[in-house]
């Protein structure tokens, strides 16, 4: 389980893309906090280090038993003591284990959508255990990216999935925003693809303040040929990295690209009750 998502993560030229947009933001949005920082969800480790590297206290929480060994020996291969994190709990973000007001700040990247029907749970959870002023950063995938990676360059296989969209998920993609729980039909978990708005709009309703969005390679994060020859070229490779985040903070780009981030914050003081 570890290689495959370690395989299906790193490497490529679209990989790398996103990888570099998310890590961007990351350190944007989280270079001024304090407190310690919960990852949850770390998976193989891809922004670990980087978050270790704030300056704050780091804890990992995971589900999954092998994604924190991955992450606990990631870890351990380096050499810098400062991004090593200070604890790896087995835990379902749903239910933190952890007292309120805890952390400064609590990151989600990469796995929101598979909480499908938990998302604001896990949003309010989240809400919990951050201290007045703490950030939440939180990545959902892109209903469009889906769409890209069903659709493949082949014109014979993307005709043989148009004909059958249901095998194929497309339909439930187009209508609904998300995929069932249904063998049958290739998916073995529930999967929702939050659109902007809506995850948006979950964050309001748990309580925090919305402070930045990105839109994840929305110009060409999806055209893996023209990436692969960009990223032979370093200067070409920087300027596509600068490009990427300008288009990425347009409104109207937002539902495109691989995924949407999201930085919000627990307001420093209650919200005012409204009149009954």
């Amino acid at each position: 389980m570890v290689r495959r998502e370690r395989a299906r993560l790193v490497g490529s030229a679209p990989a790398d893309l996103r990888r570099t947009l998310i890590a961007r933001f990351l350190d944007r949005n989280l270079r001024s906090v304090r407190g310690p920082i919960l990852e949850v969800g770390p998976g193989t480790g891809r922004f670990t280090e980087g978050l270790g590297a704030l300056g704050q206290p780091l804890v990992l929480v995971d589900l999954a038993r092998p994604m924190l060994r991955a992450s606990r020996r990631m870890t351990q291969r380096r050499s810098d003591r400062r991004s090593t994190p200070s604890a790896f709990v087995q835990a379902a973000a749903e239910h933190l284990p952890f007292a309120a007001g805890e952390f400064g700040a609590v990151v989600l990247v990469g796995l929101f959508g598979f909480f499908a029907r938990d998302g604001p749970d896990v949003l309010r959870e989240a809400m919990r255990v951050l201290r007045p002023g703490g950030r939440l950063l939180v990545e959902t995938q892109s209903a469009t990216h889906a769409i890209g990676s069903i659709l493949p360059g082949a014109p014979r296989a993307a005709t043989r999935i148009l004909r059958r969209p249901r095998l194929y998920h497309l339909d439930r993609i187009l209508r609904h925003g998300d995929q069932p729980l249904d063998p049958v039909h290739l998916a073995r978990w529930e999967f929702r693809y939050w659109r902007p708005g809506e995850l948006e709009e979950a964050v309001r309703a748990a309580g925090l303040r919305t402070l930045d969005r990105m839109s994840v390679g929305p110009a060409l994060g999806l055209h893996g040929e023209v990436l692969r020859a960009l990223r032979r070229d370093p200067a070409a490779w920087r300027t596509l990295i600068d490009c990427e985040e300008t288009v990425g903070r347009w409104p109207e780009s937002f539902g495109a690209g691989a995924s949407f981030l999201l930085a919000a914050e627990r307001p420093r003081t209650p919200s005012p009750r409204r009149p009954r």
